[in-house]
């Protein structure tokens, strides 16, 4: 059953009142209201369809009725006694359907503008609700969407307003050539000329400064004769992972570079070193040609020092971990750090109470912190302040704006007040040999060498850097429970000679060969093998017990930690000591966890025979994995 709809007459003229309830009673429920109060009060109560308003009342101003009236959703029909097209206007304007005059009156105008008004009411509600709802799911709508005439003037934004770069109130009625540099409003007013000319879509990318800085991939269609819709995506995020996906791509085919030269670079300085020393201990105190072979054995060390930071960079240097404190590691250095620094720059320093502990190298860490602090020194030409920050951090997903995977951290962040960088140069102090330096002044390793030490480590590190602001260095290294261990120095022992029998396992001809002569001398016996298969057949021919095995970690098919897992079974009592120019991951964290003695090439005769001696004075060590992850 359809519902009869309402009116409310509201008119303090009786007879007025009377005619109008009469010419429509048939057809609507009528209530009646003799002043503005009541009319107010039967409005609230019967929620009518339709309010005839008489706009002079005795208790009130008829404009202020109508404005409360259209406020509370009434579809509202004027009436009035005297005809005046000022009033007519003015209540119009503040919401009214339709103004009618009582002298010119008659049932059928009267139904007709009282039908009307409610039509019209319904249908303004309608489109309030539709637009209400087409809000809402604009809201929703990551994009932005920009509607502009040929000529690049804005005309409205809609959508995601917070992801446009501009707000609405500051946009509309402007054009693109006053918010956008020349180069970029060209773009967008090309696509325009496209996309209204060409009948397609036209495409434009915007590269907006910052700070922040952003980039915005629009795409726009034709919209009407000269006026087309933008949709503008905010690409910043994705921009910036693309592009820490590609510095992470073009680091790690460095790194991968960088570690096989360091591997065969570490070869041949073992073998410059190693008979370079066997030839000055052979020569009397006064020989002359002891100092030639004094500069080439120190030139082999500090070309060794530059191959070390290569591997730390491409993380293939075996670590010495434990449990570390970074607060109590910077409060060690700080003395130190002062005298690099030097007085024109001041130091500062702050760490939590609370601060947690990291598993790491603590010499690297160490190394961390003094290459970030003498980058820092030499941003600072005319001086400055750095400061040492430590605290623990908790990243969750929420918060994963930069890539850093979620979980318990401590950071460790170096800042300083110098010249800062732009984002060119941001884009490649990772990679190996890049310096902003004059030559001669630094070799570039220092910060790819913190970039290995800390992705290493399981961690992270961040940059924010702004021209003329300074630069922050953060690293994130995960956080454990675990407390820092007490450790004791034991003094240095002079190696005795020696007489047992050593398996050295050496795939490099010249290598083994060095180290074949320098065992010797000291009066070990040395059997001789170039791969697993050599090694394995040695054990099983020779007549002698063999004491220990000598192998490089990185050999033809299996690696060295793989060979000694599978001889300790027929060699119980064999010790055994591992050598490397480099190793893979997979060996480096079985090596920086096991018990074994490790030998990093390049090494000098006496390190070879203190390692040796090291190696020997130990229990077997325990094997590097399980049997079952073996396959045999």
């Amino acid at each position: 059953m359809t519902r009869q709809q309402s009116l409310l007459v509201v008119d303090d003229n009786e007879i007025d009142r009377e005619a109008v309830v009469r010419a429509l009673k048939g057809h609507y429920r009528v209530a009646e209201a003799d002043s503005a109060e009541h009319g107010l009060q039967l409005f609230e109560q019967v929620r009518p369809d339709c309010v005839l308003l008489d706009y002079r009342l005795p208790d009130a101003e008829g404009i202020d009725v109508l404005r409360e009236l259209v406020r509370g959703g009434g579809a509202v029909v004027v009436f009035t006694g005297q005809g005046n097209q000022k009033l007519a206007v003015e209540a119009m304007k503040e919401g009214a359907l339709d103004y009618l005059v009582k002298e010119a009156l008659d049932s059928k105008v009267l139904l007709l503008a009282v039908r009307s008004a409610i039509e019209r009411s319904s249908l303004r509600r309608d489109l309030a609700a539709s637009e209400s709802r087409t809000e809402a799911l604009l809201r929703t709508i990551p994009d932005a969407i920009v509607r502009l005439d040929r000529d690049g003037q804005y005309l409205d934004l809609l959508g995601a307003a917070d992801g446009y770069p501009f707000p609405r109130d500051q946009i509309v009625g402007r054009n693109v050539r006053e918010l956008l540099p020349p180069e970029m409003a060209e773009r967008v007013l090309a696509a325009i000329h496209d996309a209204l000319d060409g009948g397609g879509t036209g495409t434009a990318e915007v590269e907006l400064e910052g700070p922040p800085k952003r980039w915005l991939e629009s795409r726009c269609s034709r919209y009407g004769e000269d006026e087309v819709v933008f949709i503008v995506r905010n690409q910043t995020e994705r921009h910036n992972l693309e592009e820490r996906m590609r510095t992470a791509q073009r680091m790690e085919a460095v790194g991968r570079l960088a570690g096989g030269v360091a591997h065969d670079f570490n070869n041949m300085l073992t073998v410059i070193q190693g008979y370079a020393s066997l030839l000055i201990d052979d020569l009397h105190e006064n020989d002359p040609a002891r100092a030639d072979i004094q500069v080439i054995i120190d030139a082999t060390k500090r070309s060794s020092g530059l191959v070390s930071q290569l591997l730390t960079f491409s993380r293939k240097q075996v670590r010495s971990l434990e449990i570390v404190n970074l607060g109590a590691v910077v409060g060690e250095l700080e003395k130190m750090l002062r005298r690099v620094i030097g007085e024109h720059v001041r130091l500062e320093s702050e760490s939590c109470s609370d601060l947690g502990s990291v598993e790491a190298d603590a010499t690297q860490v160490e190394q961390v912190i003094m290459n970030l602090v003498v980058n820092a020194r030499d941003a600072m030409p005319r001086g400055g302040k750095i400061k040492l920050r430590t605290r623990n951090v908790d990243v969750d997903e929420a918060s994963d704006a930069n890539s850093v995977s979620p979980g318990r951290y401590v950071s460790l962040a170096v800042s300083d007040t110098g010249d800062g960088m732009d984002a060119e140069t941001q884009s490649r102090i990772f990679e190996p040999f890049f310096s902003t330096k004059s030559e001669g002044h630094g070799t570039g390793l220092g910060l790819s060498t913190v970039y290995g030490i800390v992705t290493q480590s399981d961690g992270h590190i961040q940059v924010d850097s702004t021209v003329g602001r300074g630069t922050t260095f953060e690293i994130l290294l995960p956080r454990t429970d675990e407390r820092p261990s007490t450790v004791t120095i034991l003094p240095a022992r002079v190696p005795a000679q020696g007489h047992e029998t050593i398996l050295l396992v050496e795939d490099d001809p010249i290598v083994s060969l060095a180290c074949q002569r320098t065992l010797k001398k000291q009066g070990y016996d040395v059997l001789a093998a170039t791969h697993a298969g050599d090694a394995i057949l040695a054990c099983e021919t020779s007549s002698k017990s063999i004491d220990l095995m000598l192998t490089d970690v990185i050999l033809p098919h299996i690696d060295g930690l793989e060979l000694y897992d599978r001889l300790a079974t027929s060699q119980p009592d064999m010790r055994v000591a591992f050598m490397s120019g480099y190793a893979e991951n997979d060996a480096i964290e079985r090596l920086s966890r096991s018990e074994a003695v490790f030998l990093q090439k390049p090494f000098t005769p006496s390190a070879l025979i203190e390692a040796v001696r090291e190696a020997l004075s130990h229990p077997p060590a325990p094997r590097t994995r399980s049997s079952a992850t073996l396959g045999a």
